[in-house]
This record gives C-alpha cells, structure tokens and sequence, in this order.
C-alpha cells in the first residue's frame, strides 16, 4: 500500500506536467488553412477564391498547396471564362514575412467575344463568341504575410501564365501572359 501511494505522489506531478506541455504545444501549433481572394494572380482570372493548406513545415520554409476557382465577366455580356488554378509553393523567410515561389496548372474554359480582342488593335468589326478552352502552366516570385498562429493573410507578386496546351480554336500555345497578382484572406 505504501509502495502504490508513492507511485502515485511521483507519478501525479509527471502527468500534471505531461498535460500543461502538450497544451502549451497544441497552442504553439502552426495554423495549416487559409481562404483567400485573389485579382489576377495564378488563375488568369479578374478573382478567384482560393483555399491553401500547408503540406510540410521545415524550420522556417512550407511547401503550401492551393486550389481555387476564378471568374472573368466579358463586359455587357452573360458570358464569361472560368479558371481552375491548382498551384505548388515555397515559402521562407523571417517570422511572418516570406518570400515565396510557385508553379502549377490552371484550366480556363469559356465563351470569349471577339470584338475585345478587336478594340486593342483598332479595328471595329461586329461582335462574335469564340470558345476558348486552355491548359496554362502558372509561375508565382512574390511576398506573402502570413502568421504562424493565424490571422491576416496578405499575398502579392508576379503571376506569369504560358498556355502550354489549346483545346479549342482559340490561339496557339506559348503565349505568355504577364500578370501580377493580389491575394487577401484569413489563416485558420
């Protein structure tokens, strides 16, 4: 009987500190969500929503995962291109503040009026719908403000776009866009 209360005495104190360590851990935890807007940006899109979630955590780098769906409006008409941005980035830095690196997909299907391609280069010709389907390969260099522990998330660089594969008669492939990117939104 002795024996067992002195195991109890000894082991008490070792649980009590056991569980005050793996709360203090748990609320040190890294948040690995976020949802996010993003104007141009990886989707060729004027918006997109976005979630990303953090794949692997090392030191001060993440390797993120983000999936998105994005919406261009085509002026006074109902039709619009739709794009579905599926990216792989890596981030490091100095405690909230990260420089980071990006590559990924992003598929743009829908209906294009002709006239805008026209306005650009001056001719006035009648308006008419061309499909446009694409696979686009996506680059991200930028800065992203993002806190361990949640919050704001802030995301701004250069968003390059290459259409790598054409399914409609559109255009060919290996046209570059030069677009920069925006994104706003909350870490969980």
């Amino acid at each position: 009987m002795r024996f067992q209360k002195l195991l109890l005495l000894f082991l008490f104190p070792c649980i009590f500190v056991h569980m005050a360590r793996s709360q203090q851990i748990d609320s040190l935890r890294i948040k690995k969500n976020t949802i996010y807007a993003e104007f141009l940006g990886m989707s060729g899109s004027a918006c997109s929503i976005n979630y990303d979630r953090v794949l692997a955590k090392i030191n001060k780098s993440s390797l993120d995962l983000s999936i998105g769906f994005g919406y261009f409006p085509q002026g006074k008409s109902w039709n619009a291109i739709y794009g579905i941005p599926i990216n792989l980035n890596l981030s490091g830095g100095l405690g909230n503040h990260d420089i980071e690196i990006g590559i990924g997909l992003t598929y743009n299907s829908g209906i294009i009026q002709e006239s805008l391609l026209y306005q650009y280069s001056g001719n006035s010709s009648p308006s008419k719908s061309i499909s446009l389907q694409a696979l686009y390969c996506s680059f991200r260099l930028g800065y992203k403000y993002q806190k361990p522990t949640g919050g704001l998330f802030v995301r701004a660089g250069f968003t390059p776009l290459v259409r790598i594969k054409t399914f409609s008669a559109f255009d060919p492939e290996g046209e570059i866009y030069p677009l920069f990117g925006l994104g706003v939104g909350y870490t969980f």
